[in-house]
């Protein structure tokens, strides 16, 4: 249990470590040529991409042992799992092309399914364990959900660089920080249920 803890955790550093190198390796391109270190280009945002998809794929697995918590609360974590496609297929598109308002439009609704399963997910986590930091994904999920239906109607009604270029650096920006967070949430959450007592058994204990 130890050694595969110990295992576990090296990866989600290893996971925080290649993504930072990556975003450093993206927006040093502009300052040097990087096609002078042609291995840069595949050696991190490979690295990033395999240990984050360990990293899902653990917590996937880890939702097998949460049936008590109900089979409504199990479909929306293995669903927000699945949904990170979206936002990381609305980057990889991106990475070739101008965002632009029309196809933002078609990326909304999957947008907001990642955003609501994910503030399910961590509304359960904080319901049982109760950590501030589950409460704090919960609300940037809310956020985010609510802030890119606002940035759309503002490109409709308003402005289309709102729903556009704001809608892009925006997603991009959250799914940077989210990728960078997900090393040490999936190390909480198995802590959390390896050895945490759930708020309702300690309440219990105590009456």
């Amino acid at each position: 249990m130890v050694t595969r803890q110990m295992t576990n955790d090296r990866v989600a550093l290893l996971s925080t470590l290649s993504i930072v190198a990556t975003v450093v390796i993206y927006y040093a391109g502009s300052w040097f040529d990087i096609d002078s270190f042609p291995y840069l280009i595949g050696l991190f945002p490979g690295a990033a991409a395999i240990t984050i998809v360990v990293l899902l794929v653990r917590v996937f697995l880890l939702v097998r042992e949460l049936e008590s918590w109900g089979r409504g609360v199990q479909r929306n974590m293995r669903a927000h799992i699945l949904l990170h496609l979206v936002p990381a297929s609305y980057l990889a598109l991106h990475y070739f092309a101008a965002p632009t308002l029309l196809r933002n439009v078609f990326y909304l609704a999957p947008v907001l399914l990642f955003f609501f399963t994910g503030r399910q997910t961590w509304q359960a986590f904080y319901r049982h364990f109760g950590a501030p930091v589950y409460r704090i994904f919960f609300a940037g999920n809310t956020g985010m959900m609510v802030g890119h239906v606002v940035l759309i109607c503002l490109g409709v009604l308003y402005e289309p660089r709102f729903g556009a270029e704001i809608f892009q650096r925006a997603l991009t920006a959250y799914f940077i920080i989210h990728l960078l967070a997900l090393g040490f949430a999936v190390v909480k959450i198995e802590k959390d249920l390896r050895s945490q007592t759930p708020r309702e058994l300690i309440a219990n204990a105590g009456s």
